[in-house]
């Protein structure tokens, strides 16, 4: 009984499909039609050439001359009135000419062929399927569906849930940013939305490729996790979780043969998205290079706070002068100011602390904050 009731509600579906590509044909037709006779009548309320040639030419009225108004310059003034440019009197390039030689060529766009993978019958499917789980998914919100998608991540792979989690992977990301499951799957839905909107869009007319939501580009921006733990194959691991999760949905398992486009569609994003992640190799070096640098300066900078500090203590001490009980200590043992910095701290920057503390403070317990390195993340 079940089985036939769901063989009932694919042919229900596979119906409103064809009645929705019917009308689109019709509206298509009924617009190509308004076009041609606008063409026509267009046509017929211009004078033709046989109309014009039966008139004689002795009677045809003669023609004004036009004369050119002389400019005084050659060069381009961008405070003339209505921004034009004034003619030339010389055949020598003006410095606008040369600058607009000397300006490299924009790149072409490369867009991704979805055509080469998924049929017509494969990506109607697709886009019948995702208005249904945007609006008649047994109350579910696309959303939450792919919010269900990374907690199930999260929960097949234990790393992930440490990027998500700890300090390291919110310093590494900026303010306004996506950093938490839910911006992750909003901005997810964003990308099918916008490839999908895409798939019968002329190539010159494509909003998707090298924006925001280009999947390339999103892969792109996690290319900066590689030091954090981010590898290739957790691409892989989310497209496997995300067909799981997607073709569960009501909304797509009542049609027949959506699972198949679905699952096709869901490699190509991710083959986008990992290709993105593994172009930037050169860029990458040179970052991560970059920010060893300023770690570096920045440990450097934290040893010369530390001994000044310490023979700040010494010398009061020196002198006779007694620190309060409710005073904050000033010894070389005081924990590291900045915590960016002391989760940014090498293994062998980490050595050079704990010697120095270790010489520094050889009167005291040795006891001390900054010998407890046992909270530090390493890089």
């Amino acid at each position: 009984m079940f089985l036939i009731a769901k063989i009932v509600r694919g042919r229900r579906l596979l119906h409103e499909l064809e009645k929705q590509e019917k009308d689109e044909h019709l509206a298509a037709d009924a617009a190509a039609q308004s076009n041609a006779q606008a063409n026509w009548r267009g046509s017929e309320s211009s004078p033709t050439g046989d109309d014009r040639g039966g008139e004689s030419s002795q009677f045809r009225p003669k023609r004004s001359r036009t004369v050119r108004k002389k400019t005084g310059g050659g060069s381009v003034d961008s405070n003339m009135e209505d921004g034009k440019q004034a003619r030339k009197s010389s055949s020598m390039p003006s410095i606008y000419d040369l600058q607009q030689q000397a300006a490299p060529p924009t790149p072409a766009l490369k867009h991704y062929i979805y055509d080469t993978r998924l049929s017509k019958i494969q990506k109607r499917a697709i886009r019948f399927t995702w208005h249904r789980l945007q609006t008649r998914n047994g109350g579910k919100r696309v959303e939450n569906v792919f919010e269900e998608v990374f907690d199930k991540l999260v929960k097949n792979l234990p790393n992930i849930r440490d990027m998500f989690s700890t300090r390291m992977f919110l310093c590494a990301m900026s303010r306004g940013t996506t950093s938490t499951l839910r911006d992750h799957s909003k901005n997810c839905v964003k990308m099918i939305d916008s490839v999908i909107k895409n798939f019968d869009v002329e190539k010159s007319k494509r909003t998707d490729t090298s924006s925001e939501n280009d999947p390339r580009v999103i892969g792109r921006a996690h290319s900066i996790l590689k030091p954090y733990g981010l590898a290739g194959n957790y691409w892989e691991k989310f497209g496997e979780v995300m067909i799981d999760v997607v073709l569960a949905q009501e909304a797509v398992r009542d049609l027949p043969g959506a699972g198949q486009a679905w699952v096709i569609f869901t490699a190509c994003l991710v083959d986008q998205m990992r290709a993105g992640f593994d172009e930037n190799r050169k860029t990458d070096h040179e970052a991560q290079m970059k920010k060893n640098t300023v770690l570096h300066h920045a440990t450097q900078q934290l040893l010369e706070d530390n001994v000044a500090s310490t023979s700040a203590t010494t010398a009061s001490s020196g002198n006779g002068e007694c620190s309060s009980s409710n005073q904050p200590s000033t010894s070389s043992n005081q924990p590291l100011a900045c915590p960016f910095a002391r989760m940014s701290l090498t293994p062998k920057d980490a050595r050079v602390i704990e010697s120095l503390s270790g010489s520094g403070g050889s009167g005291s317990s040795g006891n001390g904050d900054i010998s407890d390195l046992s909270g530090t993340i390493y890089l």
